[in-house]
């Protein structure tokens, strides 16, 4: 064997050694992560006769429905289900939250006065188009790092925002696929 080659191969067992060490010491010393860190757990959902876990994939279904705060439904829509139409399906008292802009494509309904990860919705990241079809002011948080704060966006009560891409975002760019967390008052 070459010199190069056995450098080569010492230097990659070194940096397997190190990579080794790194992670062990990460995994440790990381033990405490900063308060906007996510895990999803999953919220389960009934759909078409089974449970899915919205978590890891929607399987096909347009539309998710919080009907208790323990409790969800997905259902699919026809196609005229969508748009214009779609707002007219968010249920009063709920907070409803679309995949594209104008109320397009899957959407979320929530409903109980609380934290909502979106992540366990499998919907963190997704929403394009709000509303807020609630007697109170719902929040809207995108879950920043340190140093960085996260980002708070208000949604009055009865406030319709059809294109999340025409809020100006905090430090710049706008709100579309931005919203890790909904706060129902």
């Amino acid at each position: 064997m070459s010199t190069f080659r056995r450098g080569l191969a010492a230097f990659g067992i070194g940096a397997v050694m190190v990579t080794c060490l790194s992670t062990t010491a990460v995994a440790s010393a990381g033990a405490e992560e900063p308060a906007s860190a996510h895990r999803a757990t999953g919220t389960l959902a009934e759909y078409n006769g089974r449970t899915i876990n919205l978590a890891r994939d929607w399987e096909g279904a347009d539309y998710c429905i919080e009907e208790t705060a323990a409790k969800f439904r997905c259902v699919d829509l026809p196609a005229a289900e969508f748009g214009a139409a779609a707002i007219q399906d968010c249920r009063e008292g709920s907070l409803c939250l679309w995949d594209n802009r104008n109320y397009q494509a899957a959407g979320l309904e929530l409903r109980s006065s609380r934290r909502h990860d979106l992540a366990d919705h499998g919907f963190r990241d997704r929403a394009n188009s709000v509303y807020n079809y609630r007697e109170s002011n719902s929040r809207l948080i995108d879950l920043r790092s340190a140093p960085v704060s996260d980002r708070e966006y208000t949604v009055t009560a009865g406030g319709k925002l059809w294109d999340l891409g025409q809020i100006v975002y905090p430090g710049g760019g706008n709100w579309n696929n931005k919203i890790d967390v909904v706060v129902l008052n």
